[in-house]
Order: structure tokens, then sequence, then C-alpha cells
């Protein structure tokens, strides 16, 4: 695995929930696929303190944990 990704991560639910989100530094890229429709991709906030998240139903999340640090990488390496 990549020194920038921490780890992958799935996460599905039929009804809707909400999700409890820590405030840990870590950025994530999440793609969120609601009712077999099309893939919505983006990058997680950086949260301050924990939040509840809603979750609707049947959808299926899935995620790249990444280090604190990636974006300011990105950044720099011309990619923001």
């Amino acid at each position: 695995m990549n020194d920038n990704l921490l780890s992958l991560w799935n996460s599905s639910s039929t009804f809707e929930t909400t999700a409890t989100v820590l405030p840990d530094g870590c950025r994530d890229l999440i793609m969120k696929v609601v009712n077999n429709g099309r893939p919505e991709w983006f990058i997680s906030p950086l949260f301050d303190q924990t939040k509840k998240i809603p979750i609707e139903a049947n959808s299926v999340l899935s995620g790249l944990r990444t280090t604190p640090s990636i974006l300011r990488q990105l950044w720099n390496a011309g990619y923001g």
C-alpha cells in the first residue's frame, strides 16, 4: 500500500441511518452509490468535532483513507 494510503473501507445500508464520524485529521476519497445509480465521488471535509452524517437507504460507500498531509502534497505536485 502507498505510504499516503492508510486504509480501504466499505459500508452499506438497506435503510436510512446515520454514521458517526470522529475528527482524526485524515481525508477520505469516497464513492457513494444509491439505489444502484451512478457513483458520486467526493473528498471528505476536515471535521473539528464529532459529526452525525445521514446515510440514505440502499447506499453503498467505499473509501480510501489518506494521510492528513495528502492534499498539501497533491497541491505542491501541481494537482491543486
